[in-house]
């Protein structure tokens, strides 16, 4: 008998910030990170490896320039779907944890339809409602709750 390794996509974050000031969002990150990798990344379209969301801080030395969901890629030949979500210092800065928390969520969850509309010119079945419910899910029970700051 022979075992197979089969593997199923997962989620990750990562983030970049423009300032040691950005600091603050560290929580942030970790947290989204450990409640999107607890589990395997259902819906994630076929021939998806990897979907990761990249949080993209502004901070003391400079701007990226957007305000939530500012690019969605998907990388087919890698494997591969990445999600910049762009963090201007209005959106952290001296705001309570949930708020924070809640504006986060709501880009990466929404990136569902840009994630769909970047599938469908080569998949037109794909539906990603099941990748909306298994990002949903995680954030409202694992990532939002996570800290008690506020």
């Amino acid at each position: 008998m022979y075992a197979m390794n089969v593997s199923l996509p997962i989620f990750d974050v990562a983030m970049e910030s423009l300032g040691g000031d950005a600091h603050v969002m560290v929580p942030h990150w970790q947290a989204l990170k450990k409640a999107l990798r607890s589990g395997p990344a259902f819906g994630v379209p076929n021939g998806i490896d990897e979907c990761v969301f990249i949080l993209r801080v502004d901070g003391s030395l400079g701007s990226f320039g957007g305000d939530g969901v500012d690019r969605v890629r998907l990388q087919m030949a890698k494997r591969y779907i990445q999600v910049d979500v762009c963090l201007p210092v209005e959106r952290w800065r001296e705001r309570p944890w949930r708020e924070i928390a809640a504006f986060i969520a709501v880009c990466v969850v929404g990136s569902c339809g840009e994630i769909a509309r970047k599938v469908k010119r080569t998949d037109k079945s794909y539906d990603p409602s099941l990748l909306a419910e298994t990002l949903r899910d995680r954030c409202d029970r694992l990532y939002i709750p996570k800290q008690n700051h506020d």
